[in-house]
């Protein structure tokens, strides 16, 4: 009970794609004894943690949009290429929408 350890949690509610960055919140909860030292570590970490997360967070968001960005024009690339190939080896020309009577 020195404040060596205290257990707890934090959540992150309001974590979307409409949000930005910035606007991300952290809620931190505490489950050990509340003691004097418990509560200065708990304060510590609702104060320093949004920041750190909010940054965890960009650095993942700009990745993740990389290298998603990249495997959709990839793939589209693919798709060109492989469409470009049947074309040479059939002569007909593939419409990328085709229109379809029902």
């Amino acid at each position: 009970a020195d404040g060596t350890n205290v257990n707890g949690t934090f959540a992150i509610p309001n974590l979307s794609e409409e949000q930005d960055v910035d606007e991300i919140e952290v809620e931190v909860t505490m489950t050990s004894d509340s003691t004097p030292e418990r509560l200065k570590v708990k304060e510590m970490m609702r104060k320093g943690l949004p920041e750190l997360v909010q940054n965890k967070i960009a650095v993942w968001l700009k990745e993740f949009r990389t290298e998603y960005a990249s495997t959709v024009v990839l793939e589209a690339a693919e798709k060109t290429a492989q469409q470009k190939a049947r074309e040479a080896q059939t002569g007909e020309v593939i419409s990328a929408a085709k229109p379809t009577l029902t």
